[in-house]
């Protein structure tokens, strides 16, 4: 019942993460079910209550026309605070699923509903320390310190340079290094310290780098022509950007 549960419920966090919830409503029905008659056979299983406190928070997120169906299909409303209680007790009491549930406390806390980013940022901390070779929570981490405005500490986080990169999946590695030198170069940017991030943005322009990182390098190169007061050459880098957010972007730095 347990394992049946998870699967059920890695199913259908990744439905919500795809906002098709009419999919993701019925593996969630299923999984609960699965979860409670694992936990009421053996109360002790802390693990499970991973599970119930994932829908619990999760349903407190469906939109609010989608929730007396939600209601009707899985016995529960969704509780956001009973949910984050849930899923925080796993990450300090759990066993197997320990890390995994500070993983995803972090991912919630980091997110654009939460923002909670003074609580996000030891977490990802904590697994960035753990697990060194899964880039996620240092690029993670790197961002939520953006977030707070603490570039030099953000800087200091992305270490794009340093020989933790080397023990990187080579699938990963070169990708995970030029997103974090890009990131090295936006703190750069919004610390006012304008002339060290060109070196870094010109390496990465220069670099055959993914289509939309590429774009977002040429929204700063454009806000680093228009520091330097140079708007023609900021509007030729501006003119080249598509990506939707990117562009949005170009009046706001």
């Amino acid at each position: 019942h347990y394992y049946q549960g998870a699967a059920l419920g890695f199913q259908a966090r990744a439905f919500v993460s795809q906002r098709r919830y009419a999919l993701a409503i019925p593996k969630a029905s299923q999984g609960v079910s699965h979860i409670q008659k694992a936990l009421a056979l053996d109360p002790g299983l802390i693990d499970g209550k991973l599970g119930v406190g994932l829908y619990y928070y999760y349903l407190s997120r469906v939109p609010r026309a989608a929730k007396p169906l939600a209601y009707m299909m899985v016995g529960m409303w969704g509780d956001r605070a009973k949910g984050l209680s849930l899923i925080k007790e796993v990450s300090l009491k759990g066993q197997s699923a320990r890390r995994e549930a500070e993983s995803l406390l972090a991912a919630i806390y980091a997110s654009q509903k939460e923002r909670d980013w003074d609580v996000a940022i030891p977490l990802f901390q904590d697994l960035m320390a753990r697990y060194p070779r899964n880039p996620r929570y240092r690029v993670s981490l790197v961002y939520v310190l953006q977030r707070k405005g603490l570039w030099e500490k953000a800087g200091e986080a992305a270490d794009s340079e340093g020989p933790w990169v080397k023990d990187l999946d080579p699938l990963i590695g070169p990708r995970t290094q030029d997103l974090l030198r890009y990131r090295e170069a936006e703190n750069l940017l919004f610390a006012k310290r304008v002339e060290l991030a060109k070196p870094i943005l010109d390496r990465l322009d220069a670099d055959p780098i993914p289509g939309r990182l590429k774009e977002w390098v040429a929204l700063r190169l454009g806000n680093y022509w228009d520091a330097a007061g140079k708007k023609q050459t900021a509007k030729a880098f501006y003119g080249s950007i598509r990506d939707t957010k990117a562009k949005a972007l170009v009046d706001v730095f």
